[in-house]
């Protein structure tokens, strides 16, 4: 009998362990403080830069800082599904910037999972239990993304 818990318990440690995985390190529970899933109608400084058919919109932040740690971005796009706030896409320019963002975000969610077949075009990846944050860049133009997505919301506009 003690054989059978002494086992339980161990698988469910390993269960635990193997859950924990998928997750990483810190989710961001908002951008810049404004929450995952906050109503744009309670947001101030926010201009609306483009309509899509479906109910999103994206917009940019009044006096949005260009910058992220030491890297400098060329643009922040918030991204609204019917009003509510549920991606983010941060545009730069430069491979410094991409390694210096990569650097910010190592050291905030822990090492992203790498995309190693594609090494002209380096590529991580961070999914968690609300957030998945990606990141890449061509070496050759210099230009690159960094991508938060809203999980719950995601899913209500994809239809999921």
């Amino acid at each position: 009998m003690k054989r059978i818990y002494f086992l339980l318990m161990v698988l469910l440690v390993l269960i635990y362990c193997a859950c924990d995985v998928f997750a990483f390190q810190g989710e961001p529970k908002d951008f810049r403080g404004i929450a995952w899933g906050t109503n744009i109608n309670e947001l101030s400084g926010m201009i609306n830069i483009r309509y899509f058919d479906g109910g999103s919109m994206n917009c940019e932040r009044k006096n949005d800082p260009l910058r992220i740690g030491n890297a400098d971005i060329k643009e922040i796009t918030y991204a609204f599904y019917n009003n509510m706030f549920g991606a983010l896409v941060i545009r730069f320019d430069g491979y410094n910037n991409f390694i210096e963002l990569k650097t910010v975000l190592f050291n905030n969610y822990g090492p992203g999972d790498a995309d190693t077949e594609r090494l002209s075009f380096p590529s991580f990846k961070w999914s968690g239990e609300n957030i998945i944050i990606t990141i890449d860049c061509d070496k050759k133009s210099g230009r690159g993304t960094l991508i938060y997505n809203y999980k719950p919301l995601a899913k209500k506009r994809d239809g999921l």
